[in-house]
């Protein structure tokens, strides 16, 4: 049986979410990227994060920590938008700013839909959604996805995309 861990990095609690039912389903370990001291132990190695601003909460600080002994390495990002090709290259583009050419290569990437509640945000947090909320409300009505309503539409409701069973795939791939 693999050896393996499901680390996160979660703000608000959705990553978290899925962190802990990925290892509910794979009997892993879960702990927080904070808490992370060796992963020599490991060859599974899931790291979780959400998308914030380009980059996935816990992601470098986790990468400085893998082993040196080759590993399976699933990363999964959660954000708020979609799952369109679009969000996708993004999410990709997070990874491949961190995490090593040869490693990208080997690696899973996912990413699953999470929530967000206005009231519950850090004050920098709170900042950044007005002016994406601004910015948004700026484009010509024509041009408004769906997704960008629902930026619109974020201080007046609190939203929740999340949906353990997004991870299926990831758990299937683990299991082999």
């Amino acid at each position: 049986m693999k050896q393996g861990i499901v680390i996160y990095g979660s703000h608000y609690g959705a990553t978290e979410q899925y962190a802990r039912e990925i290892a509910k389903q794979t009997g892993f370990e879960c702990i927080r990227f904070q808490d992370v001291r060796s992963l020599e132990n490991y060859d599974t190695i899931v790291i979780g994060g959400g998308h914030y601003a380009g980059g996935i909460t816990g992601l470098e600080k986790t990468m400085q920590k893998l082993p040196s002994h080759p590993v399976d390495l699933y990363i999964y990002s959660v954000g708020l938008s979609s799952k369109t090709k679009e969000n996708l290259e993004k999410v990709n583009e997070a990874v491949r700013k961190i995490v090593p050419e040869e490693k990208v290569e080997d690696s899973h990437i996912f990413y699953y839909r999470g929530g967000m509640d206005m009231k519950k945000l850090s004050f920098i947090h709170k900042t950044m959604m007005k002016m994406m909320i601004g910015m948004t409300k700026k484009k010509p009505e024509n041009e408004l996805t769906s997704d960008d309503q629902g930026v619109i539409d974020l201080p007046n409701k609190a939203v929740d995309f999340v949906d353990v069973t997004q991870i299926n795939d990831l758990v299937r791939m683990i299991k082999g």
